[in-house]
């Protein structure tokens, strides 16, 4: 059965005798009752509370009208983002939000912590080249590209020309990754998101006229995936040339301190922007993820780099479309997108602090075993880790030199002293040099510790 969003109840105002019951905090199901709506756990739409149990004596569209007011009290304007009825969207800041940003602003210090005190700008890069393949796979696949990981991976490491439209997204996605460096330096015009989504979208388009040009009809309609209906139609392209310059005045304000936005929240609203104004006629979801780093790097988050954050969104597609509805259902109410968006962040980080946790509890275990050398860098620990995961996997100098953007001579010493160490073999396919797990490291890949 297709699931079909239920609005929410139109908003009346509480009683006088239920608002006391709350800001007296006299009643505990009541507190329980409204916390459960704005928690550690999500902030919750109508569809999704109205299945939870009544409480404090209260039917659901009673406690639903107190949520709702309390929602307003917390909320402020967004003037240069607007909804298609040129009322701004608004945004609800609360305990949870300001929580979720906390834990996320002191990731930097735990980012560094988890490199260890050698960390260096080599250990960097290796983690941020294999992000960026997952970003470029999971941002493609979000739209629709039809490719495994191992593919995207190939692809990239190799440089073969992609074989289908799904792996050209795939290396389009990686080539705009490699451009934010560039991109970030600028400030964000009309002019830079049309460069992007040429970027992107680059021999990827049912109509190559529409690369790097904002749209000129009103034809665009995004469907319900499963019954093929209208669930969204984007503003007129009439309103496109304004709503573009207020998106860039918005993500270029130094604000005052009387209206700061925490920077990943400016982010987040700069993709939601972007997605609902759909300024394209293809390759909108794929600018607005672009333009959300590009956001975040402008602002000195430059460990993002080491993680992909549409993993996250790409594994929780249905949250991610969702959080969009219930924004329009809910009289613009943008925080829905935020605090999924923010979900997504903090999920991708546990997972690379999960990674970085056993990538080093097995790097220690070899060292122990005294089967790999103390000073092996980042690269070579990469590579090591890999084989220990798939030892059947080869690798050459070319693809190490392209996935750790280093030169030939430095990619070659880098597979030689491990060849000397007896982690890997070298044979040769004609005159091209090919190396793999040696018998050492397939007997440590079956005693690696879970």
């Amino acid at each position: 059965m297709v699931h079909r969003i239920q609005a929410p109840p139109a908003l009346a105002a509480p009683s006088q005798e239920l608002g006391q019951r709350f800001f007296t905090r006299t009643d505990s199901a009541l507190q329980r009752a409204v916390e459960a709506a704005d928690s550690a756990k999500g902030y919750l739409h109508w569809d999704q509370f109205r299945y939870r149990e009544p409480a404090a004596g209260l039917s659901q569209e009673e406690l639903w009208g107190l949520i709702q007011w309390l929602r307003i009290s917390t909320s402020r304007p967004l003037p240069l983002l607007l909804q298609k009825s040129g009322r701004p969207f608004s945004l609800s800041t609360s305990g949870p939000m300001a929580a979720a940003l906390h834990r996320i602003d002191t990731k930097e210090v735990l980012w560094k912590q988890a490199l260890g005190p050698s960390a260096g700008e080599a250990r960097d890069d290796t983690y941020r080249l294999m992000a960026a393949i997952e970003e470029a796979h999971h941002s493609s696949a979000i739209e629709g590209a039809v490719t495994t990981r191992r593919e995207s991976r190939d692809l990239i490491r190799t440089g073969r020309p992609p074989k289908s439209r799904s792996e050209q997204m795939v290396l389009n996605n990686y080539r705009a990754l490699e451009r934010l460096d560039e991109w970030k330096e600028l400030p964000l015009a009309p002019e830079l998101i049309c460069e992007v989504q040429a970027t992107v979208t680059e021999e990827a388009l049912d109509d190559p006229d529409d690369q790097g040009v904002v749209r000129t009809d009103d034809e665009v309609r995004i469907h319900d995936a499963v019954t093929g209906e209208v669930v969204y139609q984007p503003p007129p392209a009439s309103e496109l040339t304004e709503r573009l310059d207020a998106l860039c005045r918005f993500a270029n304000e130094t604000p005052r301190d009387e209206d700061f936005l925490s920077p990943i929240t400016r982010a987040i609203l700069i993709h939601h922007q972007v997605s609902y104004d759909h300024p394209f006629a293809d390759g909108n979801g794929r600018t607005a993820r672009m333009l959300f780093m590009w956001s975040m790097l402008r602002s000195g988050y430059h460990w993002l780099r080491a993680m992909s954050i549409s993993r996250a969104v790409h594994l929780d597609r249905t949250g991610y479309y969702r959080s969009f509805q219930y924004v329009q259902l809910d009289s613009g109410d943008v925080t829905y997108f935020v605090r999924h968006q923010l979900r997504c962040i903090e999920k991708e980080i546990k997972r690379l602090a999960d990674f970085l946790e056993d990538r080093q509890r097995v790097a220690t275990w070899m060292r122990d075993r005294k089967a790999i050398a103390s000073d092996l860098n980042a690269r070579q620990l990469a590579l090591v880790d890999c084989a220990l995961r798939n030892p059947d996997a080869t690798f050459t100098v070319r693809e190490h030199r392209e996935f750790h953007a280093v030169t030939q001579p430095t990619a070659w010493k880098d597979l030689q002293d491990l060849v000397s160490q007896d982690l890997l073999t070298e044979s040769r396919i004609g005159r091209k040099a090919v190396y793999g797990a040696s018998e050492k490291l397939k007997q440590l890949s079956r005693e690696r510790p879970d």
